[in-house]
């Protein structure tokens, strides 16, 4: 796992495809991961590697698969750091519309988060959508979007 490299603009980070892939010097490695359980149990297996290198903060406690309120919701991953508090989600999608997805998802997970002050939210992707990342850019949202494989991790912190 190495540390996530930051792009200010898309066009440093890909060439998009029709589909709305990104390419690197370096092609991305998609769909390292059979499920979203999988991608979990990696991360798990690698926390504070994880935790040091994606979070930029030193690890503590973490719940995979956090009870969340009502209706069976779950947070992916709820990782307690020095700094920071982390929820994240984790998508390993079959079709481009599950990230974009993600962003209510998290959003809402995050807003209703009380017991800590500092509270940081990602979504971890193993297929990068740039429709995602713009949107998120677009509005200005606090949300981090960090394209992962076993041995990539991107994300794009520019502007649109």
């Amino acid at each position: 796992m190495e540390a996530v490299r930051n792009y200010d603009n898309v066009s440093d980070l890909k060439s998009v495809t029709d589909d709305g892939y990104i390419q690197t010097d370096a092609p991305l490695k998609n769909n390292d991961f059979k499920s979203e359980r999988h991608l979990s149990d990696y991360i798990e297996t690698n926390i504070e590697l994880f935790c040091s290198e994606i979070c930029n903060d030193v690890y503590i406690d973490h719940t995979a698969n956090k009870p969340f309120e009502h209706k069976g919701r779950r947070i992916d991953l709820f990782i307690e750091c020095e700094k920071s508090l982390f929820v994240i989600e984790l998508k390993n999608p079959r079709h481009m519309n599950e990230n974009v997805g993600s962003i209510g998802q998290i959003l809402d997970y995050g807003r209703r988060i009380k017991e800590f002050k500092k509270v940081e939210m990602i979504v971890i992707t193993t297929k990068f959508c740039v429709d995602t990342a713009k949107t998120i850019k677009h509005y200005h949202l606090p949300i981090r979007y960090i394209y992962f494989s076993k041995s990539q991790s991107y994300e794009y912190i520019g502007s649109v």
